[in-house]
């Protein structure tokens, strides 16, 4: 194959035979462009393989998403040649490939070859991540007829990402702890044909799990309740939590991230508000340190306090999500507490 562009696909699996070659195997081909796709393996964890056959020239690979089912960047193959790279990081290193690209869960809509659907959730980190200088072929759509760029930017894969308005308003969403057991509480403003709630929970803030489901009323402004009782607790006592918001006919919506927080921490140091959108309290004492650090593990700030009781931190010029801070006291013990930037 020389000079073909292969572009905005989605590949799920894409290597039935599990014969390790992975999404793609790359024979004698040359001045090929590989760019705006999504590429999700099978079990095997592998991304593709480039056959150690002349010619292979003038590749190219760009704002690609690529993700396996181990979800771990360091527990991936590529065959390269006669070669063998074991994470996203040295493919990269050793191919020049990829500089744009992600390794990332997609996060579609159902990523089940049995019952599938490649469609974007509001959440995926392949919207607006394709090629910003993507030039539009003439009439080129994704696969249901939609503008290929939205926002200015392409997304990544076969479908550009469409907004699900589902037909219902939260009003609220808290929860309260006793004796660590967490309740959820919920009230909608509006419903209309409203099928379900499903209840998820996260200890990181960012890989959520299903926990429970509670059948919606359907209409009217109602409330809700779901009890949740962790076992066994995190090590670092934060949990985080969000509402999906399902009608009957598919469509869905995520509620905001909210969190609580667990005394186990050996100090019972606690923040609030939680979650804030200006000032957050660490509730304790002889605190000497607090760094703050964001979901990928990048220390934001750090304060230097000489034997500090229930400090206060602006958090306003923050950007929404989900951070750690870092306390140190006295004795030198290191604590974790996370909350919510909203």
């Amino acid at each position: 194959i020389s000079n073909a562009i292969i572009t905005n696909n989605t590949f799920i699996a894409n290597n039935y035979a599990n014969d390790g070659t992975g999404e793609l195997d790359i024979t004698k081909v040359s001045g090929c462009t590989i760019k705006n796709n999504i590429f999700y393996t099978n079990v095997q964890n592998v991304l593709y393989s480039k056959e150690a056959i002349a010619p292979q020239t003038g590749l190219f690979f760009d704002y690609n998403d690529w993700f396996t089912p181990s979800n771990d960047s360091n527990n991936i193959n590529v065959n390269w040649g006669n070669s063998s790279l074991s994470s996203f990081a040295s493919y990269r290193s050793t191919s020049g490939f990829e500089t744009h690209s992600l390794y990332a869960d997609p996060l579609l809509a159902n990523a089940s070859i049995t019952t599938p659907n490649f469609h974007l959730t509001n959440a995926s980190p392949c919207i607006d991540k394709g090629e910003s200088a993507y030039i539009l072929a003439n009439n080129e759509t994704d696969l249901e007829s939609n503008n290929r760029i939205v926002n200015g930017i392409i997304d990544m894969g076969a479908y550009e990402y469409k907004p699900v308005i589902t037909p219902v308003t939260l009003s609220s969403f808290t929860a309260q702890i006793t004796d660590n057991i967490i309740q959820t509480n919920w009230y909608t403003s509006t419903e209309l044909n409203t099928s379900h709630f499903i209840i998820e929970r996260s200890t990181d803030g960012s890989s959520f799990t299903d926990i429970g489901t509670v059948k919606a009323i359907g209409s009217g402004v109602n409330g809700y309740k779901f009890t949740d009782n962790p076992t066994p607790s995190p090590l670092n006592g934060v949990l985080y939590y969000r509402l999906k918001s399902v009608d009957k006919d598919g469509g869905f919506s995520y509620s905001k991230v909210i969190s609580v927080q667990l005394t186990v921490n050996s100090n019972q140091l606690s923040v609030f508000p939680n979650p804030s959108k200006d000032k957050i309290t660490i509730k304790g004492g002889h605190i000497v340190s607090v760094q703050v650090v964001n979901n990928t593990g990048k220390i934001i700030s750090t304060q230097i306090l000489k034997d500090g009781t229930n400090p206060i931190f602006s958090v306003s010029n923050l950007p929404v999500g989900v951070y750690r801070l870092r306390i140190q006291t006295t004795d030198g013990k290191i604590s974790g507490l996370g909350f919510v930037k909203e």
